[in-house]
């Protein structure tokens, strides 16, 4: 998995304060680039993440859209088709995302999906997010497309 821009150095995931919006943006169009390129060589995929607002507040992709755009971005530059989107029920469920909807339109950019309950990325069940509701989304997938890739 890779962050967009430079590598987070934790808490704080996030951009600079000390530099442009603009210069931070650059790298961080590209690394994915590279990293899908590093991917190819060994025969993996490049998955690429939202996080969770509350936890990154300045991190920048924190909306499945913006973890997609990334992901196409990624796969333009190379033409190589193996990045993929981490779909984060929790990270997405807690920032407001529409799961069902979510799992409706980016199914087919999606590599993998974590499922985790909040508070604290507890086992599904233990919280409380609405992840029956987007189970159900995946049921309502025609089968190849809930296959593994």
């Amino acid at each position: 998995m890779v962050a967009p821009g430079r590598l987070p150095r934790p808490p704080e995931r996030s951009r600079l304060d000390a530099v442009r919006t603009a210069g931070q943006d650059a790298p961080a169009l590209e690394n994915p680039a590279l990293a899908a390129r590093a991917a190819d060589r060994i025969g993996a995929v490049l998955l690429v993440e939202t996080l969770h607002r509350t936890e990154s507040p300045r991190y920048p992709l924190v909306t499945a859209e913006a973890g997609v755009a990334v992901v196409d971005r990624g796969d333009e530059a190379t033409g190589l088709g193996d990045a993929r989107f981490l779909m984060d029920l929790c990270h997405l469920a807690v920032n407001g995302e529409d799961l069902p909807r979510v799992i409706d339109r980016y199914t087919a950019n999606t590599g993998h999906v974590r499922i985790a309950d909040d508070p604290a990325r507890g086992a599904p069940g233990t919280g409380t997010l609405p992840l029956r509701t987007g189970a159900e989304a995946f049921d309502r997938l025609p089968r190849e497309a809930r296959a593994a890739r």
